[in-house]
Parts: structure tokens; sequence; C-alpha cells
């Protein structure tokens, strides 16, 4: 349950900070560190705070006023000409791609899977079909003469094929008001979607969960192993910088980078596991970036009767692999109105994590219905002090920027095993203007 509150109202109260450095005006000890152990009074949740607190460098946090934004086509354009190859689209796929096919199946049955098919004559049947359509695909790829970006113009959005500086099949799906998605070669979809995004209903876009974030320990066990590309994770994380700057999106800054295992099939697992690196970015206003989480977007007509899209939450998402970008994907782009407070006044830590600690014994505390196991466990493992989203009630257009203490770690609390090892998966986020939740799956 979050506390009910209007947005404006809060805005209206909100102060301006004295002159004081954030950690002062926040109490957070010099190290750094916080140590808790939480005496659970409405559940036998085990609750541990060992966290590192993170906090931007400056010296002052701002409320901002923002709306719903627009790519700009000069963006939209350089990541057709950086990324997309500067490919139109396809009108017929060339016989490379029909023979890469039909090699992928043909692996696969000699390693003996069968993957979507029921048998191996099936399968072979499928192999035969592609090098069919080889033998009649032309030798070098066909474009239309249409160009994507007036569809996008007209209609907001574009999907197309087209073909990518590694001779692959890409898929690019762009516009002005919507999301920006790319992977490079078709033949990764699967993959890529089971690691990146699912649709459930109508215009309802849900992040998946890194499977790092429940394999975590059968890792640690050496029972799975990561095949990860020859260049490293640093090198990757300079190379997305890169080409964020070159596409012209210089607002945004890298909030972190982790492995990316592609896993076609969660429960099929084996050793050697492909992987590429994933770099995140959010938006920067004076320092302050916005919090990264994987909650991918907001709906404020959650829990009511009525019917409204969600709005999706502003960030990026870069795959990187040795041969350069593996995939893209882009939430919406805000429109920053203008900085309602410079500097605003926070909440002390202390009293964010005593809103932490009375919400989640309240989220977890035990019912009938209850299928939370008796031995669960949440341990804290970071809090970090940066800008959140919210909006007010009812209304789909506007929000602010707001600082919040979101905090983030890992959790067993059924059968599912312990999760959050991503670093991205948030427990909750506390309000560091007057220390309510913010639910970041209804905005507010």
């Amino acid at each position: 349950m979050v506390l009910k509150k209007d947005t404006q109202r809060m805005i209206e109260t909100a102060e301006n900070a004295e002159q004081e450095s954030l950690r002062e005006m926040a109490e957070v000890p010099e190290n750094m560190h916080i140590f808790q152990e939480v005496a659970s009074t409405r559940t036998d949740v085990q609750i541990t705070i060992d966290a590192e607190v993170v906090m931007p460098d400056t010296t002052a946090i701002p409320v901002v006023h923002m709306r719903h934004g627009e790519i700009q086509e000069d963006i939209l354009r350089n990541i057709q000409r950086l990324i997309g190859n500067g490919s139109g689209a396809l009108d017929e796929f060339p016989r490379a791609y029909y023979l890469a096919e039909a090699q992928k199946w043909a692996d696969r049955r000699d390693a003996g899977e069968l993957d979507k098919y029921d048998s191996v004559e099936e399968l072979n049947a499928a192999i035969a079909e592609l090098l069919s359509k080889a033998s009649e695909a032309p030798e070098t790829p066909v474009f239309k003469d249409e160009d994507p970006m007036d569809e996008a113009r007209e209609i907001g959005c574009a999907m197309y094929f087209g073909w990518s500086d590694q001779e692959t099949v890409f898929q690019l799906n762009f516009g002005p008001a919507g999301f920006i998605y790319f992977l490079r070669d078709i033949q990764d979809s699967q993959a890529f979607g089971e690691y990146t995004v699912t649709t459930q209903g109508f215009d309802k876009w849900l992040m998946s969960t890194n499977p790092i974030n429940n394999l975590q320990g059968r890792i640690d066990r050496g029972e799975i192993t990561l095949r990860l590309p020859e260049r490293s994770l640093e090198d990757a994380t300079a190379f997305a910088q890169k080409v964020l700057q070159d596409i012209g999106l210089r607002e945004f800054t890298c909030v972190g980078a982790r492995i990316a295992p592609l896993i076609p099939n969660i429960h099929d697992i084996k050793q050697n596991c492909r992987c590429v690196y994933e770099v995140l970015f959010t938006r920067q206003i004076n320092g302050v970036n916005i919090t990264y989480t994987d909650v991918d977007a907001s709906d404020s007509a959650f829990g009511t009767d009525s019917y409204a899209p969600p709005w999706h939450y502003e960030k990026i998402q870069m795959f990187v692999d040795d041969a350069g970008v593996f995939g893209l994907l882009f939430n919406e782009q805000y429109e920053i109105l203008d900085t309602t407070v410079p500097s605003a006044k926070l909440i002390s830590l202390e009293d964010a994590i005593k809103s932490f600690v009375n919400m989640i014994e309240l989220k977890f505390a035990r019912t009938e219905s209850s299928t939370i196991k008796k031995d669960a466990t949440i341990q804290v493992t970071e809090i970090r002090l940066g800008l959140t989203r919210v909006q007010e009630k009812g209304d789909l257009e506007q929000g602010y920027l707001v600082p919040s203490w979101t905090f983030f770690g890992v959790y067993d609390m059924d059968a599912r095993g312990a999760q959050g090892y991503d670093g991205t998966d948030p427990l909750l986020t506390v309000n560091a203007l007057d220390g309510t939740i913010i639910d970041l799956n209804v905005g507010y």
C-alpha cells in the first residue's frame, strides 16, 4: 500500500536547502556504509541492511518539472546511420541469410538439440526448406524504395529489417514518440527477447529479469560457465559511451555495466553460455542521474477500473560484443520543462531507512494466502540517492523528477530462490522530500 499524496502539493511545499552538503543534510556516515539488523514487529522475515550508500557528486539535488518528449529526427537518423549501417528496408533477404539460418539449425541438430521441433525429421524438413529459399534468393540484398523515416513521421513509429555491417539481417523499431529497438541479427531474437522485453496485454511492456538475477548461485558453484566477449567490460563501456555521444544523446551518462547472458531457454542452460555486455544509461541533471531500475513503466490506472496506457521510464540499454553494437533499447524520451526547486531539502538517511523498514514489513507480512517461506530473508546491499519520476495520479502527460532513496538488495522469499543479484531490481523507493513510498509500478 502506498500512502496517498497529492504530487502538486508535495512539490509546492518542497523547500530549498540551506547551504550545506548533501552528505551533511542526509546525515550519511563518513564511511558511506550502513549496517543494521532489523528487529521485525510485523513479520519474521529476516531483514539485514549491510549497504553501501551511493550519492551523486554534486552540492545540490533538484526537483525538475518534465513531460512526455519526442526524439528528434536527427537523433533517429544518427541511429540509422551509426548502428543501422545506413541501411534501408529490405525487400528481399539475400542468400546469405537463409544459409546462415540453415547452418544454425544444422548445428543444433548435430548437437542433439531439437528446440521447437518435435523430431529430427521435422527439423531436417525445416533445414531443407531454408536451403530451398537460399537457392531462390538474390545474391545481394534488395531494398525497398520507401524511406522508413516517412512512416515514422506519419504514424509516430516504424519497424523494418535492414542489412548490417556484419552481413546479418537486423531489426530496427524507431519513431519520435515510441521506443527505439535495435537487434543486429534477428537470429538472436529469441535469446534477446528472453533477456530484455516481453509483451503482456495491450501496450503493456515489462522488463524481463536479468538471468544472473536468479542464476548467480549456480554460476558461483560452477554449474554454469559464461563465454564472455574478448573485449573487456571496461572497453565495451567506453565504446558504448562513444556511440551514444556520436548519436547526439549527450545528456545521458553511464550508470552501470554488466554481463548479459543470452539464454534462449532459461530451463535449458548449458556450460559455456554466450554473453554480451549491457551498458546502462540515464539522464543526468545538474550532476544527478535518474536512478536506473528494472521497472520499465508505470500505469496510473493500476488498481482502478479505468484504462490508461503505461508511461515508460526513460532509460537506455546498449548491448555490446566484439563486433560492436549487438542491440539497443531506448524508452521514450522526457522533455525537461523547468527546475522547480534548484536545491531540495532532503530527509535524513535514517528517516528513509525507517520508511523502508515500515513498508517492507507491511509488504511481506504473512497472511493466510501468503507464499512467503518461513526462512525468508531480505539483504539490502545498496542505497542509492538519485532522481525518480513521479506523476500526479490521473495525469498522463506531465510529472516531476524528485530526489529519492532507492533500496537494492538480494531477497529470498519463496520457492523461486534468491533474486536481486543484478543490482537493478529495486526493493523499495523512498521519496527523499517527505519519506513516503514511491510505487514505481503506478508512478507516484
